[in-house]
């Protein structure tokens, strides 16, 4: 039996349950029978007080004689990867964010920090560098520049020193320097509380601006760092054409409710982390698997590793 994706229909006006395509150039012709073009029919059992679009009393059968009737209690839960090809863009939003919500209520930034300035430097010193490594550096570096003005007033090279083993510690040093001395300057001490000034800011970009606003203020500002890039669209989330992280960030804005967005960003993060990871996802451990686009077009490699 080939099962293609052209067999799972939605329940159409009139009430059938995933109605056959007549039309479709599809290829049903059967392996053990060469004869039977003819593509399986849905029909519903009977059963009393049962409505005929509840997929739960849908049955596959094959037209074709001498071959094997298929029961199953429904062609989801036979193939639930087949539902992902049938989703609109925000069915896969409502589930993934249901899932998130029952499985992962709490959620936040895994860097460690006590006030708005130590998140700042946090944030800066953890592009392209793991949290794990920066929450082993800012100890000592929040020690001996607590706030804004400690920090303006020293060295590039203290600083340098401090945080030699992030990635870019030249540039990073400078950034660090840089900011502290303009918040001291411009901002009397004080963090930015909006995006586009904090993205004047030495080494603060949108992605890091739309974090201090969002962990600090519970601003609906969507973070796009390399984990909420891949896994949106590797979940399909976002359309293929958005292939920009400013891109990404606006497509999950249309659809992500606005009280939701800080904590959408963490689930996002969390999720690519630790579960849908850049080189070898885990899928057998993701609980959205079945809406996932990727799983979708890799089910049999999936299900073997």
């Amino acid at each position: 039996m080939l099962f293609q994706k052209a067999f799972l229909r939605r329940p159409n006006e009139s009430g059938q349950a995933f109605p056959p395509n007549h039309n479709s150039k599809t290829d049903f012709t059967s392996k053990t029978n060469p004869k039977c073009s003819s593509p399986p029919q849905y029909v519903t059992k009977q059963k009393k007080n049962v409505s005929p679009v509840n997929y739960e009393d849908t049955e596959l059968i094959s037209p074709c004689q001498g071959q094997t009737r298929f029961l199953f209690a429904s062609p989801i839960h036979a193939f639930p990867y087949l539902w992902c090809w049938a989703m609109t863009q925000k069915e896969r939003f409502n589930t993934v964010l249901n899932w998130f919500r029952t499985q992962m209520p709490v959620a936040e930034t895994e860097l460690q920090y006590k006030s708005g300035f130590e998140l700042l430097v946090a944030v800066v010193l953890s592009a392209q560098c793991t949290d794990k490594r920066v929450n082993q550096i800012t100890p000592a570096l929040f020690e001996a520049f607590p706030n804004a003005m400690a920090m303006a007033a020293a060295q590039q090279d203290e600083i340098f020193q401090l945080i030699r083993s992030v990635s870019y510690p030249n540039n990073k040093s400078a950034h660090l320097l840089g900011l502290s001395k303009m918040i001291c300057e411009e901002y009397a001490g004080q963090i930015p509380s909006t995006v586009e000034e904090l993205m004047r800011l030495p080494g603060v970009g949108r992605k890091t601006a739309n974090v201090l606003v969002s962990v600090l203020h519970n601003q609906p500002a969507m973070a796009v760092d390399t984990h909420v890039y891949r896994v949106s669209r590797r979940i399909g989330l976002v359309p293929a054409s958005a292939n920009t992280p400013l891109k990404v960030e606006l497509a999950l804005m249309k659809l992500i409710p606005k009280q939701e967005v800080h904590i959408a960003h963490h689930w996002l993060i969390l999720h690519g982390r630790y579960i849908c990871k850049a080189r070898k996802p885990e899928c057998a451990r993701c609980g959205i698997f079945e809406s996932c686009r990727y799983f979708s077009n890799h089910p049999i490699k999936q299900i073997a590793e």
